[in-house]
């Protein structure tokens, strides 16, 4: 069962082109992808967060 559901992803990935062309759910998808990825930012608590460096193995 699990083959027969790996071989439906080609399937797929061949319609979602033609139908985010029609619907034009490219666009809306893009936007919210941008969005998801830069509202973190808004968050002061993530914008004060620090990267701890490394120490250095010789």
């Amino acid at each position: 069962m699990r083959l027969l559901s790996y071989t439906a992803i080609p399937v797929g990935q061949l319609c979602v082109g033609p139908l985010a062309d029609a619907f034009t759910v490219a666009l809306a998808a893009g936007v919210v992808h941008a969005a998801v990825a830069v509202l973190p930012l808004a968050s002061g608590a993530v914008r004060r967060l620090r990267h701890a460096v490394p120490s250095r193995r010789d």
